[in-house]
């Protein structure tokens, strides 16, 4: 015989675990093989799509601002869809070491920024472009982009851990660079 408080036990758990698989559901991890027809069919149209010199066009599909991916695509001047890469990742990001980033081409590399905000005062007055993502594929981070006074030429990066803290995982993420 079934006592009251195990049946009441149990409906709570399979309610718990009926939760669970919804949130899993709305997730917005997506499988390394996906195809970028699967995400437009999933998330819809292009959040950002870019001309490229050879005909084709970069199209980014960003969960910014709340979440904290975006996968870019290129696709060619014949159609043909090339694979899809998440950008707001640390190697994504670690591209940013070199060359020269005009704001447009960073926007087409990842997408809108979750937030841009201005910061100091006069001649220390910087625009910041800041983009959620996974630090280590474990920490909530937020990388900071500080595009000059103007806003228009990357500068410098830098990134610290998010404070709203979507799914922190231990210890501190910061770092920057120069």
């Amino acid at each position: 015989m079934k006592t009251p408080t195990f049946t009441a036990f149990r409906r709570a758990g399979l309610a718990a675990s009926a939760l669970l698989l919804a949130a899993c559901s709305t997730t917005d991890h997506v499988s390394p093989d996906a195809t970028a027809a699967e995400l437009q069919e999933r998330f819809g149209n292009p959040t950002v799509t870019c001309p490229l010199p050879d005909g084709g066009e970069r199209r980014v599909w960003s969960r910014q601002p709340d979440g904290q991916f975006a996968w870019a695509s290129i696709k060619d001047a014949e159609g043909k869809e090339g694979p899809l890469q998440q950008m707001l990742s640390d190697a994504g990001f670690a591209q940013l070491q070199g060359g020269y980033w005009p704001a447009e081409k960073i926007r087409c590399e990842f997408g809108p920024p979750a937030e841009i905000k201005e910061i100091g005062h006069g001649n220390a007055r910087q625009v910041v472009w800041s983009y959620r993502f996974r630090h280590a594929n474990a920490w909530d981070s937020l990388m900071n982009l500080y595009m000059g006074p103007e806003g228009n030429v990357l500068r410098r990066s830098s990134f610290i851990q998010d404070p709203r803290g979507m799914n922190s995982g231990e210890g501190n993420a910061t770092g920057s660079s120069d």
